[in-house]
């Protein structure tokens, strides 16, 4: 079974790919699949600079049976990101090489069916999947042209994220774009309901072994999850590093580092609540306000579902 993480950024897309990547037989790379899809829309935007704006997703479709027009400018991009970030990872032994075989004529639906089959045929796990970002405007695509897959969805309080994300962008921009996002993965969970999965950011650090529970039963991952478990769980990145968050603030707005020898509290490892909150305190009072109003159906629709 292949597995697609998935989320706007900074909803704690790599919070949950770093803790499914620890279930037994369960391998998850973090960004190998980001390159190509990214070089897809750029493609279909002809732009030669995207992504200049993360925070907006394009009107075209994403279509795996697509050819794979530009061999040279895929393969340099996917090079030159995976030098810079990913090379040092083992996670990545062996995507590199599946991607520089790509031919003229060959589809994105063949290069990402071989990446998968690449990271099976190394990590020998019965559960293979990869973490992405922005991309829930063509789930239905990719899970029609890829029929072994089953998509998560990670989607965060769009007043946490706002507050998380510091985004740039005026308010009725973002609160647009989360909106816009929520929709195509509202509708997504209808059409593919056993494929398709949103889990929310908030019930992942609230009530993480029950939400853990249910990610495993729809991925047919039969492991239990204990509250042993949950209690001596140690992430890791793909070097065998540990792995305690990304960038976290404390509540007076001071930047916690991610580097588990600067002395984070354990209050901010693994499952801390501050995150889901801290827009309470950070974000000004016309902000809370807008998006809470700007974001209110969508909310309530969240919430009948998860």
């Amino acid at each position: 079974m292949n597995i697609l993480i998935n989320g706007l950024h900074r909803s704690g897309t790599t919070f949950l790919s770093r803790i499914v990547n620890t279930l037994p037989s369960t391998f998850i790379v973090k960004d190998a699949f980001r390159i190509p899809l990214y070089y897809f829309k750029t493609e279909i935007n002809r732009s030669t600079n995207y992504p200049r704006d993360l925070y907006r997703l394009p009107k075209a479709k994403l279509m795996l049976d697509k050819e794979i027009k530009d061999i040279k400018y895929l393969t340099d991009m996917v090079i030159g990101d995976l030098k810079s970030n990913f090379l040092d990872k083992t996670e990545y032994t062996g995507l590199l090489d599946e991607i520089m075989k790509c031919r003229q004529g060959e589809t994105y639906k063949n290069l990402f069916s071989r990446m998968f089959n690449k990271i099976k045929e190394i990590e020998k796990c019965d559960f293979i999947g990869a973490k992405t970002t922005n991309m829930a405007l063509y789930a239905p695509e990719v899970l029609d042209s890829l029929p072994n897959t089953k998509w998560i969805e990670v989607i965060r309080d769009p007043r946490g994220w706002r507050c998380s994300a510091k985004v740039s962008s005026p308010g009725a921009a973002s609160a647009g774009f989360w909106n816009k996002a929520a929709n195509a993965s509202l509708a997504a969970a209808e059409s593919h309901r056993d494929r398709y999965i949103i889990i929310t950011y908030e019930n992942l650090i609230l009530y993480p072994k029950e939400t853990l529970q249910q990610i495993c039963d729809f991925v047919g991952n039969k492991f239990s999850i204990s509250d042993n478990w949950i209690e001596n769980l140690t992430l890791v990145e793909g070097n065998g590093k540990t792995w305690f968050s990304n960038p976290s603030y404390t509540k007076d707005g001071k930047k916690i580092s991610g580097d588990p020898n600067k002395g984070i509290p354990n209050e901010y490892r693994i499952f801390d609540n501050d995150p889901v909150y801290r827009w309470k305190t950070r974000l000004p009072r016309w902000e809370k306000a807008f998006f809470s109003f700007a974001t209110s159906k969508n909310r309530k629709r969240l919430r009948d579902i998860t």
